[in-house]
């Protein structure tokens, strides 16, 4: 039928729309030479973010907003007023309490103010780092008054990886040696394999190291880990000095060279043992290693001229040392355990505590933690104390 014209029905045929608009990409890239806008090159990074990416994003967003908002209404939202990282430091070795006294006094004599927090604590004030040089140092073997033994520095090392948002594992670098090494590299101890080692050798195996953490050292961490930890960092400790008098004894024998080198060689054994300890026992994460010299002068020892430039070197690379560890420390990116972060309740690390026995109330005062506000109707719980009902709370002035 020539005038006959098909109508299309309700089921026609509907085809997508080009959502290309005048140019073609390909076109596009020809045209600008393969210059991209910097806005356009940030539009299509964040479009080809995954799923995940996109709500792990937004989580992110909305966890900062809810404690911009609970720090606001708890007043902290100032530098003046910010609650200090709790930074604990346990010591692997067997001597533990002075290598964490000595760690602490580097720390604190660093510090431009320094107050006493709680009985054994100390909150030091960096002003170089302003708002995040406020940090509370607390120290395994003396933070719970607690007698010296190994049950019960475990039993404290639990309680302070618990309340602390860092934890320092300090490991003594020139520990006490369960073998004799001579300045010629042969070693002397007993049960020694000669048909396993070469005296010329002066590569050391990982287990010429494996004193340098004692066994209370080892329990220490397989409790707080199966308890679980805050950030964790490893601080490698120089405590002995570098004494150059044996080399010269040997200078016959072999070279003032020869002795550096061996040396060296063994410093950079004990900071790759020291790595690997680190990356097995805390992760791929948290494998950084930061090293302090912890020696000093005693007092009226006086240092021969000879030797001043030498020592003034040293002395810089000491004080170089130690800025950049209180910079990591004050810079670092820390967070408590998750099963205290995520907890359902707020809790408060008491800086200084009052008792009147009239009365028979119990004063603490100290900065409130956790990611929900403080409920003054509900009961507080205080370690080995007991639990209580709270009377009331006010606003103290920081330190």
């Amino acid at each position: 039928m020539p005038n006959h014209h098909h109508r299309a029905g309700s089921l026609r045929q509907s085809n997508k729309r080009n959502k290309r608009s005048k140019a073609s990409k390909r076109s596009v890239s020809r045209a600008t030479g393969g210059r991209v806008n910097v806005k356009q090159a940030a539009a299509v990074h964040s479009s080809n973010k995954t799923k995940a990416d996109r709500r792990h994003h937004l989580k992110q967003k909305r966890d900062a907003s809810r404690l911009a908002v609970l720090q606001k209404k708890r007043g902290v939202s100032s530098s003046t007023s910010t609650p200090p990282r709790v930074i604990g430091i346990i010591s692997l070795g067997e001597d533990a309490g002075k290598l964490e006294d000595k760690l602490l006094s580097l720390l604190v004599k660093k510090a431009d103010k320094t107050v006493p927090s709680g009985a054994s604590g100390v909150t030091a004030k960096y002003n170089v780092h302003k708002k995040q040089g406020n940090v509370t140092y607390l120290s395994c073997s003396r933070a719970f008054g607690i007698p010296p033994n190994d049950d019960a520095a475990v039993m404290a090392a639990l309680d302070l990886v618990r309340i602390c948002d860092m934890v320092l594992f300090v490991v003594d670098g020139d520990g006490t040696d369960r073998d004799v090494v001579d300045p010629l590299g042969m070693k002397i101890a007993s049960g020694y394999d000669e048909a396993s080692h070469s005296t010329k050798s002066t590569v050391r195996p990982a287990q010429d190291w494996d004193h340098l953490i004692s066994e209370r050292g080892d329990r220490i961490l397989a409790a707080v880990k199966g308890q679980g930890l805050p950030t964790p960092l490893t601080i490698l400790a120089h405590t002995a000095k570098d004494d150059n008098d044996d080399a010269e004894d040997y200078m016959t024998m072999q070279s003032a060279k020869s002795v550096r080198r061996s040396a060296m060689k063994k410093h950079h054994d004990l900071k790759r043992y020291v790595g690997r300890f680190a990356t097995t026992e805390f992760g791929a994460e948290h494998d950084k290693v930061v090293e302090v010299d912890l020696t000093v002068l005693d007092e009226g020892e006086t240092v021969e001229d000879d030797h001043d430039v030498e020592d003034s070197a040293q002395d810089r690379q000491r004080q170089v040392a130690s800025d950049s560890l209180v910079r990591t420390l004050c810079t670092m990116a820390v967070s408590p355990p998750k099963w205290v972060a995520d907890a359902p309740r707020a809790y408060v690390i008491a800086d200084k505590q009052e008792y009147n026995t009239e009365t028979q109330e119990l004063r603490l005062t100290g900065h409130v933690r956790g990611k929900v506000p403080f409920n003054v109707n509900s009961l507080i719980h205080v370690p080995s104390v007991g639990t209580f009902a709270c009377k009331s709370v006010q606003k103290a002035t920081p330190p």
